[in-house]
């Protein structure tokens, strides 16, 4: 059994219940291979050194992908330079900044950085070495030896199908095998692909009046380039496949899909069902399939939290992409981890483990609107675990167009 853990972000308490439960999990249908971490162990939550300490001493064999934020934070250390990080990549300012403290926590280190961040704040920043606030060696060696990608091949019975790692939603322009990166090097070249930074700050000063932001939202531009890369790609595509590949990934909490998740182009009826479907207070993996009604098929809302639930890969449709981001920092949320395993999928099953996010977790989030609503009769009083099995269809085999595109006849 291959285990996949979703978006952790510090949140000690779900992580070892999870791995607790994975433990308890093993036996001779479901031994266990590896547990492949999506990214984003840190910020936001109130435990990240605790959770980058958990994870370096699990003893099974391992895969730790860069999400978003380590990413962010491994272009702070590589830097060596607070005050330009304010104007870049910002990590200290979305949540990065209680990261570091936790990491420096006690030292004479801690109350150094703290004064060199203030200082940057009134642009008086002095000069300083790095090694005066650097955290410890092992924490920067387990950001630089992180994976950008990974790639399974698993047997299902009727063939073997691909199953590729990445922290968002790869692009459905590119060629996927392009995008398989290995480490930061690699995605540093391709995160700029054409561009270049050069090109980037021209682009601004010959329109003055045109800042990053603006700057952004020009077709074709470098810093849209960069958003919808696979570290922070959001979008499914419904008229492009990745040729038969599952697309296992997370960065996007499923206490958040709707709208600015689907496609940009125009949706015929019958594909925003698919998100409609999808019903929060389950805090199950979201599965996307193109097929002509797709989706979770869940009667009652109490049930759905404890027994088999049943998806739908629709007609002619097969899933294409699994969401393991559940929300772990949310309140109401929840730490996923799939299981992914030969026999099981012959069979149409996935294995999946749910620990809710309790309050003794201290969550930092909140949902919005309605989603909090559906939430709050299922947040349990202490942390949970539950082992659930989705029963749903095939995956990856390539789907024929069972709705046509609305560009055709245009």
């Amino acid at each position: 059994m291959i285990w996949i853990i979703g978006d952790i972000h510090g949140m000690i308490g779900p992580l070892k219940r999870v791995l607790e439960g994975i433990e308890k999990s093993i036996n001779d249908k479901d031994p266990l291979e590896k547990i492949i971490f999506i990214g984003d162990y840190i910020d936001h939550g109130e435990n990240s050194k605790e959770v980058l300490d958990k994870l370096m001493n699990i003893t099974a064999p391992c895969v730790f992908l860069a999400g978003n934020h380590e990413d962010l934070a491994l272009r702070f250390l590589r830097s060596k330079d607070i005050s330009a990080l304010r104007d870049s990549s910002k990590w200290l300012q979305k949540g990065g900044y209680k990261t570091y403290i936790s990491l420096l926590k006690g030292s004479e280190k801690e109350k150094r950085f703290i004064e060199l961040y203030k200082e940057t704040e009134t642009n008086e920043a002095a000069n300083f070495s790095f090694e005066e606030i650097a955290p410890p060696a092992k924490y920067i060696n387990f950001l630089e030896n992180l994976k950008y990608s990974h790639r399974e091949i698993i047997d299902c019975g009727y063939g073997q199908v691909g199953f590729s790692f990445f922290h968002g939603l790869p692009r459905t322009d590119r060629d996927l095998d392009s995008q398989r990166i290995l480490n930061f090097d690699e995605y540093e070249k391709y995160r700029y692909g054409e561009f270049s930074r050069e090109q980037e700050e021209t682009a601004i000063s010959e329109k003055p009046a045109m800042d990053h932001k603006t700057l952004a939202n020009q077709p074709g531009s470098l810093s849209a380039f960069r958003r919808s890369t696979f570290l922070m790609g959001r979008k499914y595509n419904f008229y492009n496949s990745y040729g038969g590949e599952v697309i296992v990934h997370g960065h996007t909490p499923t206490l958040c899909l709707g709208g600015e998740h689907l496609t940009p182009k125009p949706l015929e009826p019958g594909f925003e069902p698919l998100f409609d479907r999808y019903k929060v207070e389950t805090r199950l993996p979201f599965l996307f399939s193109r097929g002509e009604d797709a989706g979770y098929k869940v009667k009652q809302k109490v049930k759905a939290l404890t027994s088999k639930n049943l998806f739908h890969c629709g007609k002619n449709g097969a899933v294409e992409g699994i969401n393991v981001d559940t929300g772990a920092v949310y309140r109401g949320g929840a730490l996923t981890a799939l299981g992914l395993s030969g026999p099981r999928l012959a069979e149409g099953e996935l294995v999946v483990l749910t620990t809710l996010t309790a309050a003794s977790d201290k969550p930092r989030r909140r949902a919005a609107g309605t989603v909090e609503d559906a939430l709050k009769p299922t947040i349990p009083q202490s942390g949970t675990l539950l082992r659930r099995t989705i029963k749903t269809g095939r995956f990856g085999w390539e789907t024929k167009k069972t709705i046509k595109s609305p560009r055709a006849g245009t």
